[in-house]
């Protein structure tokens, strides 16, 4: 009897640690599953953070797209919005110093000599000024050119000069080439735009303007020689970069206040020219000396032959 007491007792007992095993069990998976819950919840909660910073970073991107083609379209060149000119023009009716954005056809094409005639556009604009009656030379022996250039904000201008006859197709082949490199010239008029009087004071005068001028009945600077430019053999391009400096004593003297930048050479700035700039080269190629190669004077503006 009481062997079947205590046996009843270790099953009841059984019974019990049973139940609240089985309890537990349902406890623990319960507290699994509410983790699991949780989990899931942050794993969704970050799904929308990341697709939140994924449209922040879309929205971002497309932003900083916009302000890059806003930046790009702000970079364009100045000469876009410029007229676009036709090659077939003839450019002798066009103003000197007029700019275009672009060419239509083959710009080089109109690049041309003109005689100049008594009476002409050109004899009006010339005669009393850089032409006088003169022993030397005659209006026969001199033309008239029209061509183009790239100014320093890039943008194509028209350009005159006027020449010795014998060098009019050295010019028209030089500026050719440069015109083809995109060589900037600041400015190029007859000196007459800039008449003071006399040849001097309207070289000086030219030259404060920064324009690039061949023709001009004159004597050298300094001197009373005749000069190349008062028979069409010599041109001077970009003058204030390129400075006609005298040198006494190891001492530079200079008479444009605009080129005081420009007189130490041993730092290259931009349209100065030195012995691997494309004008040097140009005309060093077509037969012309460089007054920058000259010893006591140096002449950086200038070419002659």
């Amino acid at each position: 009897m009481n062997y079947i007491k205590r046996y009843l007792g270790l099953c009841l007992l059984c019974s019990m640690t049973v139940m609240t095993a089985c309890s537990r069990n349902e406890e623990i998976k319960a507290d699994a599953t509410e983790e699991i819950g949780v989990e899931e919840e942050a794993s969704n909660d970050a799904e929308i953070l990341n697709t939140d910073a994924n449209s922040e970073e879309e929205a971002e991107s497309e932003n900083n797209e916009g302000k890059v083609a806003e930046a790009e379209e702000s970079e364009l060149p100045q000469n876009s919005n410029l007229q676009v000119l036709d090659a077939k023009t003839d450019l002798y009716d066009i103003k000197a110093g007029s700019t275009y954005g672009s060419v239509n056809g083959d710009a080089k094409s109109m690049f041309r000599i003109y005689e100049i005639a008594p009476n002409d556009a050109v004899y009006q604009r010339i005669i009393g000024k850089s032409y006088v009656e003169n022993p030397n030379i005659s209006l026969s022996d001199l033309r008239y050119i029209k061509l183009l250039h790239y100014n320093y904000n890039h943008e194509i201008q028209v350009g005159e000069l006027i020449t010795n006859k014998d060098l009019a197709s050295d010019m028209i082949n030089v500026f050719s080439q440069l015109y083809d490199q995109q060589y900037e010239i600041y400015s190029m008029y007859l000196i007459d735009e800039f008449w003071a009087g006399n040849g001097d004071d309207t070289d000086t005068a030219s030259c404060d303007a920064n324009n690039t001028s061949c023709f001009c009945y004159r004597a050298q600077t300094n001197s009373t020689k005749l000069s190349n430019h008062a028979l069409g053999r010599a041109i001077d391009i970009n003058p204030v970069e390129n400075p006609y400096v005298l040198y006494k004593n190891g001492k530079a003297i200079w008479y444009h206040e605009n080129s005081n930048g420009y007189i130490d050479r041993s730092v290259i700035k931009p349209h100065m020219i030195t012995t691997s700039d494309a004008s040097y080269i140009a005309f060093r190629n077509a037969g012309y000396t460089w007054g920058g190669a000259w010893n006591s004077v140096k002449d950086y503006q200038h070419f002659e032959k």
